[in-house]
């Protein structure tokens, strides 16, 4: 039985890839984190069938883009192939998304919950936060973390991540107690070689503590994320066998589930406890095996996307 059902994915599979390639238009607005899981989408899209990817820059801003839809102008098409799906992440890319289908048609899905009305797109991938209190209409997929491409590569027991957000909305951010909890982890672990590394958010004094902890031990080496090379971090998520997270930032500890590493995250006491961040992180440091369900999570939007609109 287990076997016949095997066998009939890889046919519907292979199927699948035979057909005639999936135009995508994907639009971008320039934020890393927002282009990472446009990005995360296609290349998911790609193990099920053949993509041919086109890349548009989002409306430089919302009085531009309606003038250019009322008198129906717009982003640039010449020569463009017609869209199967049109993708975008980020509420600058919303706008040009509905006129990209109004003009040449396609299937329409974007990242994380729009302020316009959700029934205006085909699909909606959104975070299970922002439907804690009411069910989510059809054409909404909810995920429990961002989208992430999943790193598959072998890592190494002996190297340790740790990465820092820093002030934000929903954390009290500590100095003191983030440094405490990271040394600990350190001297906890001497048999490991920890890299960390700070972020735009990590405030100045946070940074102090912190050199001067390195200093003080042997098996953290401390690197700033403005000077560290372009490709620095994803090589580090390639690599690393352990991986410390602070719970402020949703996309680092997205990107860090989607490795083959063990993830801890580096709790954080909130604002408010009904907070919808801080609700997304106790499920996840509380989900049994979690890690293992997260990060098939794009995997599984994916599939979900494509039944839904029979792509």
């Amino acid at each position: 039985m287990a076997l016949s059902m095997a066998l009939s994915m890889a046919l519907s599979m292979a199927l699948s890839m035979a057909l005639s390639p999936l135009t995508v238009w994907r639009f971008t607005d320039g934020k890393p984190g927002h282009e990472k899981q446009s990005l995360a989408l296609i290349e998911s899209l790609a193990h099920y069938r053949k993509v041919h990817s086109v890349n548009l820059s989002a409306g430089p801003n919302l009085t531009q883009q309606l003038f250019n839809g009322f008198i129906g102008k717009g982003f640039s098409e010449d020569g463009l192939p017609r869209p199967d799906l049109i993708v975008g992440a980020g509420h600058k890319t919303h706008l040009d998304i509905l006129f990209a289908k109004r003009k040449r048609g396609g299937k329409t899905a974007v990242i994380m919950t729009p302020s316009l009305p959700l029934k205006w797109f085909d699909i909606v991938i959104a975070p299970e936060h922002d439907f804690i209190d009411r069910s989510p209409p059809d054409n909404v997929i909810t995920t429990l973390t961002a989208l992430a491409s999943f790193i598959d590569s072998k890592v190494d027991p002996a190297q340790g991540l740790i990465l820092l957000g820093g002030e934000n909305k929903h954390f009290y951010w500590d100095n003191e107690n983030v440094v405490a909890q990271i040394k600990k982890t350190i001297v906890a672990t001497p048999e490991i070689k920890w890299s960390v590394s700070d972020s735009r958010r990590t405030p100045g004094n946070c940074l102090m503590l912190l050199k001067e902890a390195c200093k003080a031990m042997q098996n953290i080496t401390y690197y700033a994320h403005e000077k560290s090379a372009k490709n620095w971090l994803n090589q580090q998520l390639k690599t690393a066998g352990h991986i410390l997270v602070t719970c402020d930032s949703a996309s680092m500890i997205a990107e860090a589930l989607h490795t083959n590493a063990k993830v801890d995250i580096l709790p954080l006491q909130p604002y408010d406890k009904s907070d919808k961040l801080f609700y997304s992180v106790e499920k996840i440091r509380n989900s049994e095996n979690s890690q293992i369900k997260i990060s098939s999570t794009t995997k599984k939007t994916t599939e979900i996307l494509l039944n839904k609109l029979g792509l």
